[in-house]
């Protein structure tokens, strides 16, 4: 439940994997403000000289340059101007001993939150950071669902493990078919609270991996273990929020042994990480296609005309990120939408969206424009 809204207010989240960024956004959308994210340390100090923020939200461990170097780059940028000095940097991390706490706060950060996201300590961190006279109270239902979260089922646990609920499957959720290897009230609840948020972060898991493969067997054959593990640190988080039990505590074990130098236990059970990986993946893309094709009423006959000054809108959303306008001119489009053709090419945009292929998206819009 948000207590107040923050339109004024301008946040940066900063990963390496987009299913985070994806969770981050669900959570962070309710408190209306500007929300940029990027997905690598040199990307956020080039996005911090020329934008003002009021918060960043920074992933503690992300290859090539992790959340510690980026924030004293960011420290950094400019002595004379307080801004980058005074700049809250909240690290996004799903390990939080006390002796990762002091490491944080003795390198530049000045706050933390656990990874999966919880509603309420992410609540109380931009209640503390965000300026006060940026927050307006929001107008509070007290409804008896306390914000419509299907919550139940595995849940999270404090070390940041995942319950994984039945044995494979949904945990019960209401009405949705079962995803094998995911509890999907847990993937619900973490993920934003929403069915939507669900299967979008879902898409965006699936990205993820498909992304990693190549780049953690490339880390094996080099003796690049540290990045390795890396790799293996995004999948366990990504894996959590989704609530995929089994997938985290393979990852966990194989982050143990890359942090610790082990190659043997990597080599001996990295073969079987990657089979259940990818049959994850299996599971997941008809899913997926399902929910793309739950179909919409259709309950206009207008001209093409308003279809082409919809994807124009959709355009414009998608170049500055606007999930929330790209979102509904999808829903638009498919009510508007004549003909099978089209309604086939707006579920097609609408694909490519959740997978976040921006580019293969604004191929169709072109085309149908």
């Amino acid at each position: 439940m948000v207590m107040f809204t923050a339109p004024e207010a301008k946040v940066l989240v900063v990963d390496d994997i987009k299913t985070n960024l994806k969770v981050a956004y669900g959570f962070l959308e309710p408190y209306k403000m500007t929300v940029d994210m990027c997905l690598s340390g040199e990307e956020a100090v080039e996005l911090v000289k020329n934008e003002v923020y009021h918060l960043i939200f920074m992933d503690y461990r992300m290859p090539d340059m992790d959340g510690i170097e980026t924030t004293k780059k960011i420290r950094a940028i400019d002595d004379t101007n307080p801004y980058y000095k005074h700049l809250p940097i909240a690290a996004l991390t799903a390990d939080v001993g006390a002796d990762r706490k002091e490491i944080f706060f003795k390198n530049g950060l000045d706050d933390f939150i656990s990874k999966p996201i919880e509603e309420e300590k992410l609540h109380k961190i931009l209640e503390k950071w965000i300026p006060k006279h940026l927050q307006v109270p929001a107008d509070i239902d007290y409804g008896a669902d306390g914000g419509g979260s299907l919550g139940g089922g595995g849940g999270s646990h404090g070390d940041g493990s995942v319950g994984s609920g039945s044995s494979g499957g949904s945990g019960g959720a209401a009405g949705l078919p079962q995803i094998e290897g995911i509890d999907i009230q847990t993937g619900i609840r973490l993920s934003g609270g929403t069915v939507q948020y669900f299967y979008e972060t879902l898409a965006s898991f699936y990205s993820d991996v498909l992304e990693r493969f190549d780049l953690m067997s490339e880390s094996i054959n080099a003796g690049d273990l540290s990045r390795y593990s890396t790799f293996l640190h995004a999948i366990k988080a990504a894996a959590a929020i989704i609530g995929a039990g089994h997938i985290f505590d393979l990852a966990v074990e194989l982050e143990t042994a890359g942090d610790s130098g082990d190659i043997e236990f990597i080599k001996r059970n990295n073969d079987n990480f990657y089979t259940e990986l990818k049959q994850l993946l299996f599971n997941i893309k008809p899913a997926l296609a399902a929910y793309d094709a739950r179909g919409t009423d259709l309950i206009s006959d207008e001209h093409d005309e308003l279809i082409k000054k919809e994807l124009a809108i959709l355009a414009s959303a998608l170049e500055v990120y606007d999930i929330v306008a790209t979102n509904k001119s999808i829903d638009t489009l498919l009510r508007i939408a004549k003909t099978e053709e089209k309604k086939k090419a707006i579920r097609d945009i609408s694909q490519h969206l959740l997978l976040f292929e921006y580019d293969k998206a604004m191929e169709i819009i072109k085309s149908m424009v």
